[in-house]
């Protein structure tokens, strides 16, 4: 024979309860899939724009400490690899001084170490070689 309850509440049978985990189970490996793609791309992000920035501040440099003597240079910094080179732009001339000014192209390109992306921004500049 049974007991009974005197209340008349029977409560939660083991099947409703492992259920009922088993839904909290999904809707947190949801959330954390959610959040740890975020947090990918975050990072992601992250990386880009400190590409970004040392592109930036590679053609800033040019014609400063960097591209004074060769037409490019590469280097590495903070697990991003970089190359800044220039070009002149119209027509080439003969025994063109060095103090006269050109039109030049000048393009920096980041190439991030871990993800193999690249990141190239240029800029066009009428300047004398220093």
């Amino acid at each position: 024979m049974l007991a009974s309850n005197p209340t008349g509440s029977q409560g939660f049978s083991l099947l409703e309860a492992l259920i009922a985990v088993a839904v909290l189970a999904i809707a947190l490996a949801a959330a954390l899939g959610t959040a740890a793609s975020t947090l990918e791309r975050g990072e992601r992000m992250r990386r880009e724009l400190a590409m970004a920035r040392l592109a930036e501040n590679l053609l800033e440099r040019a014609g400063l400490d960097l591209l004074v003597h060769a037409p490019s240079e590469e280097g590495a910094n903070d697990g991003f690899s970089w190359r800044l080179s220039r070009e002149r732009i119209g027509p080439e001339k003969t025994a063109a001084r060095r103090d006269e000014p050109a039109l030049w192209r000048i393009v920096a390109e980041v190439i991030d170490s871990s993800s193999g992306r690249s990141f190239i921004l240029s800029t066009l500049r009428f300047e004398a070689l220093r």
